[in-house]
């Protein structure tokens, strides 16, 4: 919030003023601290999204200098595919077992005959299955006692109620399952656009950072977006923006709809989109003066014992780089597993499990990169979000801290 209100404000005296200064418009508005400008000097610099551009002020919010970031603009897909698809079989997702009867000294059996007598003489049937169940014991069951799951497309293979041997007694048990596909009869299977295509472009710009300077004992949280002597030691301002590679296409998890004679018709979201394959320092005449590799995230600079350091994130992992900016080299130094998030779902309440020293706050992103919920921590306890409003597909659930992304899980709501 202080960052909104000062930004405002400084908009605001450059247009009282406006009959001696020339009035700029920009989106969004940071201050550039001393110890990374050319002159020595804070510089107010703000940026003009719809135009690409910066503006550079001096401390009395003149304006010194105007110049466009280099961005590239992209398209996106989202849709969702259909396919035919037979199951490989059947999972147990629940089970409950107990004596025969609950006579444990009348349901003596050793062998499998004499399972089969007992059971007869008891229901009055000779009508049997023997099949071997999920835990490779030999078991038997009847269809005038019981019926199978999905028996037109699996068989007898997967009763609800069967009986088998256990320590020379008859047990009886009740299982529920779900529909196992094989992963790769998925991925060959013939998929289908069902609906509408949706598309949307966007386009990337410069990346904001926080910097912390433990040699002059500075902490900048003001997410600054360009500077002068960060990256090198020259006059030109310098910003950072990704690096963009091919298409990509995410698919989301699948799930069943409609049974049909060939099979279950399965039904997935899909996403396509460019990759980030790293990240680009540019100077404001859009020459790159120093790329990094793999990482997709920025999150902070720091100075300490006279070197530079970015922390970043990429594959997982929150990445550390040593920068020296004479040369414009640049060192992995360390990388750690990142941060993930403990999710757990109960129809559209999302829970995430969370160190308050951690985490501060919780997005709901949907597969377009658009906020569709958050949820901003009240104590100590868990963060809660309501995705009520949020239609079933694949998101991913963003942690932050103090607006900084700490971890990411992707879900699927159904």
């Amino acid at each position: 919030m202080k960052r909104i209100l000062f930004s405002a404000a400084i908009i605001a005296a450059t247009t009282i003023t406006a009959t001696a200064q020339e009035v700029a418009r920009v989106s969004d508005l940071n201050i550039v601290p001393s110890t990374l400008t050319y002159t020595g000097k804070p510089a107010p610099v703000g940026i003009d999204t719809e135009k690409k551009e910066f503006t550079i002020f001096d401390t009395e919010f003149n304006v010194v200098k105007r110049f466009n970031y280099s961005s590239e603009t992209y398209k996106s897909r989202r849709y969702y595919e259909i396919a035919t698809v037979k199951p490989s079989g059947a999972i147990v997702t629940w089970e409950d077992s107990w004596d025969f009867n609950n006579d444990p000294e009348n349901n003596v059996a050793t062998t499998l005959n004499e399972m089969i007598k007992l059971l007869s003489d008891n229901y009055g049937t000779n009508n049997w299955f023997v099949f071997t169940d999920y835990k490779g014991r030999t078991s038997c069951w009847s269809p005038d006692q019981t019926y199978c799951f999905e028996i037109e497309c699996l068989g007898t293979s997967y009763p609800y109620n069967y009986f088998y041997i256990e320590d020379g007694h008859v047990k009886e048990i009740q299982v529920e399952y779900k529909l196992d596909f094989d992963q790769a009869t998925i991925d060959n299977a013939e998929w289908t656009i069902d609906g509408d295509v949706s598309e949307e472009e966007y386009s990337n710009s410069p990346e904001d950072f926080d910097y912390y300077d433990y040699d002059a004992n500075i902490a900048f949280d003001a997410s600054i977006r360009c500077t002068q002597t960060l990256f090198n030691d020259d006059d030109k301002w310098e910003y950072i923006v990704y690096k963009y590679g091919a298409m990509e296409k995410e698919v989301g998890n699948f799930w069943n709809s409609n049974s049909s004679e060939n099979g279950y018709i399965l039904k997935r979201e899909v996403y396509e989109r460019v990759s980030i394959t790293g990240l680009d320092i540019k100077n404001e005449d859009g020459e790159t003066v120093a790329s990094i590799n793999g990482a997709t995230g920025f999150d902070y600079v720091y100075k300490i014992g006279g070197n530079t350091y970015f922390c970043l994130w990429g594959g997982g992992y929150d990445i550390l780089y040593k920068y020296d900016p004479k040369s414009m080299d640049i060192k992995e130094i360390s990388r750690s597993e990142a941060k993930m998030a403990n999710v757990r779902i109960n129809g559209r309440s999302i829970m995430v499990e969370a160190d308050a020293k951690d985490v501060d706050e919780v997005e709901l992103i949907d597969m377009g990169g658009r906020k569709m919920a958050s949820s901003d921590r009240k104590g100590v306890g868990n963060l809660t979000i309501n995705a009520s409003s949020a239609a079933d597909g694949v998101y991913s659930v963003a942690l932050k801290k103090r607006g900084r992304l700490v971890g990411a899980q992707k879900i699927i709501l159904k």
